[in-house]
């Protein structure tokens, strides 16, 4: 394992690692987190994306540490791998944080979700929003924490709420590296730590 990112929010810094597409809720870092708060904005304009502004390699893995806030809200989880322009260009910061714009470009996606919602986690490839995998008996809640994990290695995409497998599958023509992003939707959220690795040749899932 080659350890990428281990990023805390402890310096000034986190503007030139991270960029902000919002459709109006706050982003900010306060603490060793970086904080989104929906800020008085109603559900059709609070889609908020923040991607780290590296392309990643192939085969990874990507390790997130958050926690949503108490409240009524939908303790919305997602993430963006392996993103790009349709014709394979670097991601460019474009878009307006609207859902449904970054259905149009490749990438996986990975939802989890809940609040005052009936919760669900579900597994995606774009361009198209196909849906590969769903579970619909977990669901996120608020104030609490989770340590959130997504590997990319040989084609197969994995995805894990803390130490238990929620999806698995194989992408018989796999998206080539690009960019992460943490996508989140009518949410106040909190993301204390965010760790990336490249994963070697033979190497498998690791956490620590």
């Amino acid at each position: 394992m080659e350890w990428l990112l281990n990023e805390e929010f402890e310096d000034a810094g986190w503007k030139t690692r991270w960029k902000v597409e919002s459709q109006g809720p706050g982003v900010s870092v306060s603490d060793g987190s970086m904080r989104i708060r929906r800020d008085g904005m109603e559900k059709p304009q609070s889609g908020v994306t923040v991607w780290y502004d590296q392309d990643l390699p192939d085969d990874v893995i990507v390790i997130v540490d958050a926690v949503t806030a108490p409240g009524n809200h939908a303790c919305n989880l997602n993430f963006f791998l392996h993103a790009s322009e349709a014709g394979g260009a670097p991601l460019r910061y474009t878009r307006s944080g609207a859902y449904r714009e970054y259905h149009q470009i490749p990438n996986y996606l990975f939802t989890f979700t809940g609040g005052f919602m009936s919760g669900w986690s579900r597994a995606r490839r774009n361009p198209g929003f196909t849906l590969i995998e769903s579970d619909e008996k977990v669901r996120a809640e608020p104030g609490e924490h989770y340590e959130i994990t997504l590997v990319c290695h040989q084609g197969e995409l994995s995805f894990y709420i803390g130490d238990t497998l929620i999806h698995r599958y194989r992408d018989p023509n796999p998206l080539p590296g690009g960019r992460f992003g943490l996508r989140t939707w009518f949410s106040d959220v909190d993301y204390d730590r965010i760790r990336i690795g490249h994963i070697l040749t033979d190497e498998t899932h690791t956490s620590d």
